[in-house]
């Protein structure tokens, strides 16, 4: 392999696991991994051309034509060679994920514990492309009395560094899903924020959801949006629930009255009943998320996406839907100092309104 390529799988390795790449054999496994995508990559447009090709995966393949075309002309992502290739990682039922992130936080705090690496900065997850590898990590990380959480993911960004592929992973979800899915992955390559993990995130998922939207009323599907409003209500009720349960735990934490043990069992007692509140929510999504957080851990990654999701939609509603305009300020955001950066954001979050694109 030519020295340039493997350099940027070394670097790319950091960023996937978002560690300090301190062992020999977790560079092994992210270089691997990632290699393992790019040696089975198959070219989408002659995957289009072959009569033998199964008709739903030909009907999904034409919907990511179509969401890329949009997303580069209409969202102004830079588009790139990313997703013109698709990869088949037949995965088993229930493993249907290309890499699986290990999330974790003090016992008795909400602070993510971060991983950090040369060149790329900090994060709050680390990415394994084998999923007993980061059930074996996150043991370790329990047997050091942290709290630890493992998640798979469908799809995930090299932010630029490689074209990334579509993946069986996520190429059969339903067609709104898998737009977003897009929308998020290609606002990853708009920029990425050292050492700021609810910022790359939020943002991504700012553009996500205003994209579906666009995307959906481009082609006059009105009547889908109704679903999509419904969908943002359960979520809006999720995050409300997710909130109030880390305020609870928040105030126990820092309870130096009580013991140990005593929190412990407080805190069992609080996630049961949060997680109760499932039944409150009508997305099954939702629904599934909620009934399954039992621990510090399991909370990282709701903050890491959702914090800021209503200063960057306020900013990009005060640019009137130009992207372009709203990238660029976005980037000026993110050349603030870190703690200037949460006081801005904390100002569009305050000041956000319900809006949507025209």
């Amino acid at each position: 392999m030519p020295v340039a390529k493997t350099a940027k799988l070394l670097i790319l390795a950091c960023t996937l696991s978002i560690s300090a790449c301190q062992t020999v054999n977790w560079y092994g496994q992210a270089v691997s991994g990632q290699l393992s995508l790019l040696v089975k990559r198959q070219n989408i447009d002659q995957l289009l051309q072959k009569n033998a090709l199964d008709s739903e995966l030909r009907v999904q393949l034409r919907v990511v034509k179509s969401v890329r075309q949009f997303a580069e002309h209409e969202l102004k992502l830079p588009v790139g060679k990313t997703f013109t290739s698709y990869v088949d990682l037949q995965r088993e039922p229930g493993k249907n994920y290309v890499v699986w992130n290990v999330f974790a936080a003090p016992e008795f705090s909400l602070d993510p514990h971060q991983w950090c690496y040369p060149i790329a900065g900090c994060a709050q997850y680390r990415g394994y492309f084998s999923e007993a590898a980061a059930q074996r990590f996150a043991h370790r990380l329990k047997q050091k009395t942290f709290d630890a959480a493992v998640a798979g993911v469908a799809a995930y960004s090299t932010l630029g560094w490689f074209a990334d592929p579509v993946l069986s992973t996520f190429i059969h979800y339903p067609e709104q899903r898998l737009a977003s899915l897009l929308f998020h992955e290609l606002a990853h390559k708009v920029l990425y924020i050292a050492d700021d993990t609810e910022f790359n995130e939020s943002f991504a998922s700012s553009v996500e959801a205003w994209g579906l939207q666009s995307w959906l009323r481009s082609q006059g599907r009105e009547h889908e949006l109704q679903r999509f409003d419904d969908r943002q209500h359960d979520r809006a009720k999720f995050l409300e629930i997710v909130d109030q349960l880390r305020a609870e735990l928040a105030v126990l934490y820092e309870d130096t009255a009580m013991t140990d043990d005593q929190k412990r069992a407080r805190k069992e007692r609080l996630f049961s009943r949060y997680r109760a509140k499932s039944g409150q929510l009508m997305d099954p999504y939702f629904q599934r998320w909620l009934a399954s957080i039992d621990s510090n851990a399991s909370l990282v990654p709701i903050q890491s996406y959702a914090r800021w999701t209503g200063a960057f939609t306020e900013l990009i509603e005060r640019h009137n839907g130009d992207m372009a305009a709203f990238y660029a300020a976005v980037t000026a955001l993110g050349e603030l100092p870190a703690e200037q950066r949460v006081i801005e954001l904390q100002y569009l979050t305050e000041n956000a309104i319900d809006a949507v694109p025209e």
